[in-house]
């Protein structure tokens, strides 16, 4: 069963914050590939290089995931996520991002976004999200 997702609560963000996603903006424009162009970038990883920061300025981060299976000729599959940024170069078949106080954080975007409008933003149309790691389990989860 799907954990709601918590709604909006208004919070400035940590500039640490903004400042991780300003950078790794730059480095993920070379169609989400490391600097050096040699590896793939994971999306789970920068959610919790996010969920870390806001940890650290007192927040309750949680991670969510992005996806949706669609059904066609009576085969269920992953709905294909292609980030409107990248122009059809990139696609998955989910995605998973960090949210905290009703924004999600992902650098492909140049901030934070209201959680309800984060799929459109950033796949240009709406997709189901559900909570994956809920902000409970969060520590937990990064010091294992």
């Amino acid at each position: 069963m799907n954990e709601r997702l918590p709604s909006v609560e208004s919070r400035e963000t940590p500039k640490t914050v903004l400042d991780y996603l300003r950078n790794k903006h730059a480095t993920i424009m070379n169609d989400y590939r490391t600097p050096d162009g040699h590896y793939s970038e994971h999306c789970g990883l920068i959610a919790i290089d996010i969920a870390k920061l806001l940890l650290a300025s007192g927040r309750q981060p949680y991670i969510a995931k992005v996806s949706e299976d669609v059904r066609e000729g009576g085969i269920i599959r992953s709905k294909t996520l292609s980030p409107t940024i990248y122009e059809g170069r990139v696609t998955w078949g989910a995605h998973q991002v960090c949210c905290c106080d009703g924004q999600a954080f992902d650098p492909m975007i140049d901030g934070p976004v209201a959680v309800e409008d984060y799929t459109r933003t950033v796949f240009g149309e709406d997709v189901e999200m559900e909570v994956l790691i809920p902000h409970e389990q969060i520590e937990e989860f990064i010091n294992r």
